[in-house]
């Protein structure tokens, strides 16, 4: 169990990496002045930024990871509407809902578990 969270935890950091790596497309839109592609850097660094701290944050605390993540993938499915053509959108919901939701079952399952004592 120990070993799915380490990799599922470096999973979400890869993730977070490639969302704000993702985010510098911005500067392609030449049509905007610079504060306004600045306006959308931050406005497109924010589930990176959000997913990179809570991981960090969170990565000792198995009860609030595993609600934070379901929470998020819940956030990430409706916010990007990602219900309404699901066969259209399943590479995103692999990537990006699946995992999340993965690692919350996975940190509410390690939380739950009864501890042996040694």
């Amino acid at each position: 169990m120990k070993a799915i969270r380490k990799y599922g935890v470096i999973y979400l950091y890869v993730l977070s990496g490639l969302l704000l790596l993702l985010s510098f497309d911005v500067f392609e839109m030449t049509q905007y002045t610079i504060w306004e592609r600045i306006g959308a850097l931050f406005i497109h660094t924010t589930p990176g930024i959000v997913l990179l701290v809570m991981t960090i944050l969170l990565r000792k605390q198995a009860l609030w990871s595993g609600l934070f993540w379901i929470a998020y993938a819940t956030f990430f499915y409706i916010f990007f509407h990602f219900y309404e053509n699901v066969s259209d959108n399943w590479p995103m919901i692999l990537i990006m809902v699946v995992p999340l939701l993965f690692m919350g079952c996975i940190a509410l399952l390690d939380f739950f578990r009864p501890k042996t004592k040694k």
